[in-house]
């Protein structure tokens, strides 16, 4: 049985339809994106040789896809590999012209480190330990401000999903210094859903939202829907 490889990695793409391509095959039954791009051959057995020459791991596990932030050129997605991450694949990426931070780990081996594209055609590997979300920020990827880690919003993908629902409503997280106890408590509940739920909540949490009274009300709400 395989050790399992978690990958968490961030691309961009200057052309949407790659990138909505890449989604479609996250999003799709086999949600093999490796098979997408790289197919393996139909004339014959794909075999431990084949994958490990052409996508540098025996196998894609599973894919999160509750955890899944997409927008028209960039998206990030979390994904689990056959005891190694797909290096022989994000060279193939890079070829492509895909740009990616690749972090990856495995706890029983023993390893955590990071990939990223630097030329078309090359990939950059480093053994690292490093916050990844500061190294996301520094992508240009969007932060979180610290006061809202400080109350417990975890470093997880729900904080990006929070971020979402925020910029629908129209809420600013910048100004979160400025809430009170109970508008911590009432945006925390909400930030709780999400996380657990997932993205695909967002559009019925805002719904809620734009149609109530006030913040309270539409945590009541949300909360008789999701039980959190």
């Amino acid at each position: 049985m395989s050790n399992w490889c978690t990958n968490k990695i961030y691309i961009i793409h200057d052309d949407v339809a790659m990138i909505e391509r890449l989604y479609n095959s996250l999003i799709s039954d086999d949600d093999d994106f490796l098979e997408e791009f790289i197919p393996s051959p139909e004339d014959e057995t794909t075999d431990y040789s084949w994958e490990k020459s052409n996508w540098g791991t025996n196998g894609l596990h599973d894919i999160d896809d509750r955890c899944i932030i997409k927008s028209d050129y960039e998206i990030c997605f979390t994904y689990w590999t056959a005891w190694t991450p797909p290096d022989k694949a994000l060279l193939t990426f890079a070829e492509m012209g895909f740009k990616f931070v690749n972090l990856c780990y495995e706890t029983d081996v023993g390893f955590m480190g990071i990939q990223t594209q630097v030329s078309n055609g090359a990939i950059f590997w480093e053994n690292v330990s490093f916050d990844f979300d500061g190294l996301m920020a520094s992508y240009g990827y969007p932060d979180f401000p610290k006061a809202l880690r400080d109350w417990g919003f975890d470093n997880t993908n729900g904080v990006f999903y929070f971020r979402k629902f925020c910029d629908e409503v129209g809420v600013d997280i910048d100004e979160t210094p400025q809430w009170d106890e109970i508008e911590k408590k009432n945006f925390k509940c909400i930030y709780n859903i999400i996380s657990s739920k997932g993205n695909e909540v967002i559009p019925h949490l805002v719904k809620i939202f734009e149609s109530s009274d006030n913040l309270q009300d539409a945590v009541h709400e949300m909360l008789m829907h999701y039980g959190e």
